[in-house]
């Protein structure tokens, strides 16, 4: 199957000062490859399922300087993606400019997801690494150009600031939560089972997570009772494991109340 190139390219330059170890050269790019993949599979769902990913299309002398491209296998016929490294590009500006300015509450900061962190992060740590260097990313053969300068010492601003938002995430989320609401996503009806059972608490993670009983009564009360389980809400006490800032695991270490979040609304909008 024949493979195409999709305009615009990206140019990935490092000025560097010593010599860049390659580990670090080669873990920057792939960072940089990861975050493309993520940005498109949230503003271009198209272009992932055409499997579109940055490719290095030349690698020149002097500098390190990495030409990337677009490309996919599977590029569909009538759809350009000439868009995904334009607005990519922009997108790495803003998180730039959100993890090293001055102000450490920026605005926008507190929003940039735990894997666009960490992948920024691995992005510039060669020239964190490497005072007086520099790292430039910009895009090549289209009208508006996007350009990104980081230099080394803003580099280090940046790992610093994506360490102590992922730190503050951890202490936020990991630990003990008291009556908070639980709702089960999904559960196995036995008292023994300790897979399967998986449950939301919004005020912890949007998401779905691995939920387990301290004791088989607790998970009786919740989940074998008469009532429907997915149709009620429970107020309970949770213990929330992490894994780099991301919550796992919800151990339900008691149950105060439980509820049905629809007929509460049914009866809220009668009295009003």
């Amino acid at each position: 199957m024949r493979t195409e190139v999709v305009d615009p390219q990206l140019k990935f330059e490092i000025k560097n000062v010593r010599p860049v170890e390659l580990n670090d050269l080669t873990e920057s790019l792939r960072a940089l490859g990861n975050e493309y993949q993520d940005f498109i599979s949230r503003e271009h769902p198209d272009a992932t399922a055409s499997e579109v990913r940055l490719y290095v299309n030349e690698v020149k002398s002097g500098s390190v300087i990495a030409t990337l491209c677009a490309m996919s296998p599977l590029l569909l016929d009538g759809i350009s993606y000439v868009n995904t490294v334009v607005d990519f590009t922009g997108f790495l500006k803003h998180v730039v400019s959100r993890l090293s300015g001055d102000d450490v509450n920026s605005a926008g900061v507190e929003e940039l997801l735990p894997s666009t962190l960490s992948n920024v992060s691995q992005i510039v740590e060669p020239i964190a690494k490497d005072g007086g260097s520099q790292l430039n990313i910009g895009t090549l053969n289209v009208t508006g150009n996007v350009y990104l300068q980081v230099p080394s010492k803003e580099a280090n601003v940046i790992q610093n600031q994506a360490r102590r938002i992922a730190g503050e995430r951890k202490a936020k989320t990991s630990g003990k939560h008291e009556k908070v609401v639980l709702h089960w996503f999904q559960a196995r009806a036995d008292k023994d089972s300790r897979s399967g059972d998986r449950a939301k608490i919004e005020s912890i993670s949007s998401k779905a997570v691995k939920t387990i009983c301290a004791t088989e009564s607790l998970k009786s009360r919740m989940v074998l009772s008469d009532k429907n389980p997915f149709n009620e809400a429970f107020i309970v006490d949770v213990v929330a494991e992490t894994i780099n800032g991301k919550v796992v695991v919800y151990k339900v270490i008691e149950l105060h109340d439980r509820f049905m979040p629809e007929e509460d609304e049914q009866e809220s909008v009668a009295e009003a």
